[in-house]
């Protein structure tokens, strides 16, 4: 089933306003799991985490972003002034990946996703941030 079989089929569905509740949507039961699972699809971006630098190493960023070409659009946006776009490298991290921190004494490591979670922005979930720089 596809999402235009679903909004094309007016027997399916069918707009109510449930005082207390606002606008809803009332589904014929039959097709509720063909419903979410195109709604699940159209919903969901998964983001990952890549490090991004210049191929001497310099300038290193870890970047939230969709794929990795968001990642280097945002990576220059970021350092424009520095190097020369041939020479970016680009890997992807795991969320678990553990990064040092800080280091005042004994060093300090989080994961990417512990990072990210403590300076989550107002920003929506599938917008590209700078997750965290990194030193070579």
């Amino acid at each position: 089933m596809k999402l235009q079989d679903i909004k094309g089929d007016k027997s399916l569905w069918e707009r109510a306003n449930i005082d207390g509740v606002g606008k809803i949507l009332l589904v014929e039961e039959s097709y509720y799991d063909g419903i979410v699972e195109c709604i699940e699809k159209t919903n969901v971006i998964h983001m990952n985490f890549y490090k991004v630098m210049f191929a001497f190493g310099e300038n290193i960023k870890v970047i939230r972003a969709k794929n990795r070409f968001e990642a280097v659009g945002y990576y220059l946006m970021e350092v424009m002034k520095y190097g020369d776009i041939h020479d970016v490298v680009v890997e992807e991290m795991e969320p678990t990946e553990k990064v040092e921190w800080e280091c005042i004494g004994f060093p300090v490591y989080k994961t990417l996703e512990e990072i990210y979670k403590e300076n989550e922005t107002v920003w929506s979930d599938d917008t590209p941030c700078v997750v965290v720089g990194l030193e070579n």
